[in-house]
């Protein structure tokens, strides 16, 4: 099985993006992404995406995301033409924007390629004619930025695909909001957006595990694979990150910002700071970091 590897596409080793056309007339062989996810969206013609033995149908308007270490191929190309980008995860900090905290956004770049890789999961984003023709659009000009590299090329591509997250983000939820009863992916997703927004507030995971339809045990397993930590530090990390911006830009006092970042008093406060940063918050506040030591998503 072929491995490949950001860098053997990337122009810019500082900067983890790729971005073309693919128009495949055989069967593209199975393959797996080392150190990067693709975004998919498919022009025009169909194929069979098989991912790790499954078998997809796949046609003009379908975009869909592969993590790394997913094992994917097409088969059965038929005009078979897409786009796919390429780009590492800590390429946007999404978790501080507010794309970050809504469920399509949880929904099409997480949940959907964990559930495609892990189990029989047929769902995916189907953009109508209007929709594609505006994403379309929208790649043209990537594409374009792309190949003349001219000054300032990594700021514009990085505002562009925030552009093209934040559209199919909503394309996602605005579908989704159309069914009448909620698939398990997005009433995941909501569980994850809910998270991101009240995250100051006393959350209690087992509400979370329940809101989502999940055992606390199943949920716990879930979110750790999904993020790479439980939900109790997630939201500590979230608590953290905000203190630390309110340290930085802000001339608050610590037990202000403490209850502000959703501690619930300022010892609990100095403590996990000091175990999670390695420093107390005065300190920070002397030094400012601005190096992301927060897990992403």
């Amino acid at each position: 099985m072929h491995e490949y590897f950001l860098y053997y596409f990337a122009k810019e080793e500082t900067f983890p993006f790729f971005i073309q056309y693919g128009g495949h007339e055989e069967d593209l062989v199975m393959h797996t992404h080392h150190d990067f996810s693709e975004l998919v969206i498919v022009l025009s013609g169909s194929a069979v995406h098989l991912v790790n033995q499954e078998k997809f149908p796949v046609k003009k308007g379908d975009v869909f995301v592969i993590h790394r270490d997913t094992a994917h191929a097409y088969q059965n190309v038929k005009n078979f033409r897409i786009c796919n980008i390429m780009y590492r995860n800590d390429l946007i900090d999404f978790k501080k924007t507010d794309i970050g905290q809504t469920p399509g956004f949880h929904a099409l770049f997480f949940l959907e390629p964990f559930y495609t890789k892990n189990s029989h999961f047929k769902s995916r984003l189907y953009l109508n004619a209007r929709e594609l023709s505006i994403v379309s659009a929208k790649l043209e000009d990537m594409i374009q930025e792309y190949n003349a590299s001219l000054p300032g090329r990594q700021t514009i591509l990085t505002a562009q695909f925030t552009e093209l997250v934040v559209f199919l983000s909503r394309c996602y939820e605005a579908k989704a909001n159309d069914v009448k009863e909620q698939s398990s992916v997005m009433l995941l997703a909501q569980t994850f957006a809910y998270l991101q927004q009240h995250f100051r507030e006393n959350i209690l995971v087992s509400e979370l595990a329940e809101d989502a339809n999940y055992s606390l045990r199943h949920f716990d397993r879930l979110f750790k694979e999904l993020y790479g930590t439980t939900p109790r530090d997630y939201i500590i990390s979230l608590r953290l990150s905000h203190a630390c911006e309110l340290i930085e830009n802000t001339d608050k006092k610590m037990e202000d910002i403490a209850l502000e970042s959703g501690f619930e008093n300022v010892t609990y406060f100095y403590r996990i700071f000091k175990k999670k940063l390695h420093m107390t918050p005065r300190d920070w506040r002397k030094q400012k970091p601005h190096s992301d030591v927060f897990p992403s998503e």
